[in-house]
C-alpha cells in the first residue's frame, strides 16, 4: 500500500508526541484529576464517538502482477473506513463503549485494467481505562471484542487478457482489539480522540465464483488455497475521532 512503509513509524511518532507533551505537565499538576475544573462535565456519561479511520493490514495478499512484474495485492484488513460509538462512563476511569464500524480495502498499487474491494462491517464491545496527564485531557488504554462482518473478496480482472472476475466469500468471524488514545476537550462536552487500535481477526473461505460461475473449493487452484483460504484481516489503525458527552 502507499502508505504501508511508512505509516506505523508515522503515526506511532505523532501519537507519542501529542501524548508526550501533557505527560510534561504531571509534575506541575500533580493534583490533577478527571474531577479538575475544566475538564468534562462528569455528569455527562453518556457520550457519542464518530471515527474517521486509515489502516494498515497486517498481511497483503498476492493477487497478480503489473507489467512490469511487480506484486498487486489486496489485505484483508486495513483500508479507509469510519465507526459510530455510544460510550457510557462507569466511573471517572472506566468507559464501556459499542460501536458499529465499516471499512474497505483496495488493490495496491492501483491499475487501470483491474479492481478489487474487501469491505467488512463489524460490531464491538470494548472497555477502556483513562490516566489523567493534565486538567483537559487523558491518555486511555482499552480493549475489546468484535464481530465482523465480510462481503467478498472482490477482483475483477477481466478487462486483462486471460483474465476473470473473480469473487470470494467469508463467513463472519469474532476477532479482538487492542487500543491506546490520547483524548482532549475543547469544552467540557465536546472532545477529540488521537489513537491507534489493533484488531486481529481470521477469515474462512465458504464460496467461490469465476465469471459468475459457482467454483467448488476442492477445485480451487492450490496457489489460491494456500493464499486466500485463511484471510488474515488483522489490522493497525489510525483513529481520528470527535467526541460528545450528554
Amino acid at each position: 500500500m502507499w502508505y504501508s512503509k511508512n505509516f506505523l513509524l508515522k503515526s506511532t511518532c505523532i501519537l507519542s508526541l501529542i501524548t508526550l507533551f501533557p505527560l510534561t505537565g504531571i509534575v506541575q499538576a500533580q493534583g490533577d484529576t478527571l474531577e479538575t475544573p475544566g475538564y468534562r462535565n462528569l455528569d455527562l456519561r453518556w457520550h457519542l464517538e464518530g471515527s474517521l479511520i486509515i489502516g494498515v493490514g497486517l498481511k497483503n495478499h498476492v493477487i497478480g502482477k503489473t507489467n512490469q512484474n511487480d506484486d498487486i495485492k489486496m489485505s484483508g484488513g486495513g483500508g479507509f473506513g469510519g465507526n459510530l460509538m455510544l460510550g457510557y462512563s462507569l466511573s471517572p476511569a472506566w468507559d464501556l463503549g459499542a460501536e458499529v464500524s465499516i471499512q474497505n480495502s483496495s488493490l495496491q498499487p492501483k491499475v487501470e485494467n483491474a479492481s478489487g474491494s474487501f469491505l467488512r462491517t463489524a460490531i464491538s464491545a470494548k472497555i477502556k481505562y483513562r490516566f489523567p496527564v493534565s486538567s483537559t485531557g487523558s491518555i486511555n488504554i482499552g480493549g475489546g471484542a468484535g464481530y465482523y462482518m465480510p462481503n467478498e473478496f472482490d477482483i475483477d480482472a477481466s478487462s486483462v487478457s486471460g483474465g476473470a472476475h473473480n469473487i470470494y466469500g467469508y463467513d463472519n468471524a469474532v476477532g479482538f482489539q487492542l487500543l491506546g488514545e490520547y483524548e482532549g476537550f475543547f469544552t467540557s462536552s465536546f472532545g477529540w480522540i488521537l489513537g491507534l487500535k489493533y484488531y486481529n481477526v481470521t477469515y474462512d473461505l465458504n464460496s467461490a465464483k469465476s465469471n459468475g460461475i459457482d467454483v467448488p473449493l476442492n477445485q480451487l487452484p492450490s496457489d489460491i488455497k494456500n493464499e486466500l483460504n485463511k484471510l488474515d484481516g488483522s489490522s493497525v489503525d489510525l483513529v481520528l475521532s470527535l467526541t460528545y458527552y450528554f
